[in-house]
Order: C-alpha cells, then structure tokens, then sequence
C-alpha cells in the first residue's frame, strides 16, 4: 500500500513538472522544473529496483545535462521583449488541452489493456548494471553504435559551424590600434 502511495505521488509530481516544464514563460524556471520531472523519474525508477538506471538518471540527466542546459540559457541573456515574443495564449490552451485529452485517452486504453495484473515483481536483472550491459551491448548494440557516430557528428558540426563564425565575426571587427 506504501509503495502504490510513494508510486502515485511521484507519477502526479512528474506529470505536473513535466507541465510546468513547457507552460512556464522564463526559461530558467522551465529548466529547473525539468530537473524536479528527471528527480521524479529517477525515484519512480528506484522504486521499480531499477536502482542503476536511477543513479544514471540523476547523474546524467538531472546533473550533467540540466547544467548544461542551464549554462546556455544563462549565456543567451534573453530580455523579457525576446522572451514574450515566441507565446500565444491561444495555442498554449489548445496545447494544454490536447495533453489533457491524450492523458485520458492514455488512461483508459492502458487500463483496458492492463487491468488488474501485478507488476511488483521485477524481471531478473531489470535495471542493474549487469542487465543494462548486457542488453546494450547484445541486442541493441547497432543502435547504439549508430546514436554513438551521430552524436560524434553532431559535436564536430557544432565545432565547425562556431568556428567558421568566429572568424567571419573577427574578421568584419575593425582593427583597434595600441597606444
């Protein structure tokens, strides 16, 4: 009975981050909503014994990842006038009232589906170190390789692309001659 309550609580605290996280208009508070929704999923994942997976996903996601998000975002300075620009009230309702219909529409064909079947139990070796090995580099070890050279690609492109304009951004800078 504990663990239904600790489940629904997380679940309902994910789900309103992850509102939060795209209705919210400064972009830092979205962010930081953003880390509250990985914090959910991650203890969502612990009570699932999935504890490995939940260390990633504080460490990586909510820690890593956030931070980086939040450095650029801080870097971009955007003033209140840049940051209004991209809202429109109506689209936002219609948005938050198409999530709303989903969720419902999630909700009874999941139930339906489901029922009343006992999920406590884990499979053998779900989400340990061993078992997320073993299935990374097994059954999804082409995917992984493919996500692994395009990630490459996109890290060389960013390079190349902040490169080229910082020199076309040098190079039309007047010359400032030393007194």
């Amino acid at each position: 009975m504990l663990t239904a309550i600790v489940f629904y609580i997380l679940a309902t605290l994910c789900v309103v981050t992850a509102v939060l996280t795209v209705t919210l208009a400064n972009p830092v508070t979205c962010a930081l909503s953003l880390i509250a929704c990985l914090m959910c999923l991650a203890g969502l994942f612990a009570q699932l014994s999935a504890g490995y997976v939940a260390i990633l996903q504080v460490l990586v996601y909510a820690g890593a990842i956030m931070v980086l998000f939040l450095f650029v975002v801080m870097l971009l300075n955007l003033t209140r006038e840049e940051a209004d620009e991209g809202t429109f009230g109506t689209a936002r309702a219609l948005t938050s009232l198409v999530c709303v219909a989903f969720l419902l529409d999630l909700y009874v064909f999941v139930d339906a589906a489901v029922g009343t079947r006992d999920f406590t139990e884990a499979l053998e070796g779900f989400g340990s170190l061993a078992g997320v090995g073993e299935a990374l580099f097994s059954r999804y070890l082409v995917p992984f390789e493919v996500i692994s050279l395009l990630l490459t690609a996109a890290v060389v492109g960013v390079v190349a692309i902040t490169r080229r304009q910082l020199s076309v951004s040098k190079a039309s800078e007047p010359l400032k001659v030393a007194r």
